[in-house]
């Protein structure tokens, strides 16, 4: 447990090119909302809450009706939590094919893997959406009045966050392509050990949380100005963005240590074919 998540985090960092990346993708998405969003709503923390968590996915949008409670207008908020989560859901092929591989791939592999599996976790997402409807507009109301009954919601709510993450996990590195198998696949590796992968969960969580917390020490600064929240925005979207790739190569890390090789994937690396020129001149040679 402790070493899947070290291991994730050494992935992590021998992926530069891939952190920055992501984070420049993930801030021209989610920043000009943001910023949109300064001026004409008021400045509190719970709002901010909402939105941060919103927009960065936190919750995957399903908890802005039901759990934080109604929201003020906010032009803008659903349209840039959407395009958060379909980001997400692109680009997730190649971040988990990525590090499923430990070792740098070619650029077009990497959208070529992201764009294949933007199809399967799209589809994925669909079976799975209505669970959250059910954790969200339904067990939320009747759980969240007292601290047990959160404590609980946000349990069920973490189990079904592991399995969906699990089945994305199974789908990549076993290249499946049914995600009701996925699911199965999740279910039943979560159910032989969970004790250890709800502890590599709430390890994986900590960077999170810092990058929130630190967030909210940051922006609710009574001097703090629209340039200075952009800047605050912008550090706590890298921090965000790293906490979550550690997050995504844990659970790789920890998956390939129990049921797989250590640098296992069932998908071949894609090479280029060489030029016509190139092949020619080799069929002489075999020809003689």
């Amino acid at each position: 447990m402790l070493g899947a998540f070290l291991e994730g985090v050494r992935r992590v960092s021998r992926a530069p090119v891939l952190l920055l990346s992501v984070c420049t993708a993930v801030c021209l998405v989610v920043l000009p909302h943001r910023l949109s969003l300064f001026g004409p709503l008021p400045d509190t923390w719970y709002l901010r809450t909402v939105l941060d968590r919103a927009m960065w996915e936190w919750h995957g949008g399903w908890a802005l009706a039901s759990y934080y409670g109604p929201l003020p207008a906010a032009p803008g908020l659903a349209s840039a939590a959407l395009a958060a989560t379909l980001l997400w859901l692109f680009l997730s092929g190649g971040i988990l094919d990525r590090f499923a591989r430990a070792r740098p791939i070619r650029t077009s592999a990497f959208f070529a893997t992201s764009g294949e599996f933007f199809v399967r976790f799209v589809r994925l997402s669909l079976i799975t959406a209505p669970v959250y409807w059910w954790l969200f507009g339904w067990l939320s109301p009747r759980l969240t009045a007292t601290t047990w009954g959160q404590a609980g919601f946000v349990a069920a709510l973490g189990v079904v966050n592991l399995v969906t993450d699990y089945a994305r996990v199974r789908a990549v590195v076993e290249d499946r392509r049914s995600m009701i198998g996925a699911l199965g696949a999740s279910l039943r590796f979560i159910r032989r050990r969970p004790l250890r992968v709800a502890g590599l969960y709430l390890l994986s969580m900590l960077p999170a949380a810092f990058a929130i917390r630190l967030w909210f020490g940051m922006s609710t600064w009574p001097d703090a100005t629209p340039g200075s929240l952009a800047a605050a925005l912008l550090v706590y979207g890298i921090l965000r963005t790293w906490a979550r790739l550690v997050w995504m190569a844990g659970e790789v890390v920890f998956f390939q240590g129990e049921l797989a090789h250590a640098t296992y994937t069932a998908r071949p690396l894609p090479e280029w074919p060489e030029s016509p020129a190139a092949e020619a001149i080799a069929n002489l040679g075999t020809n003689r």
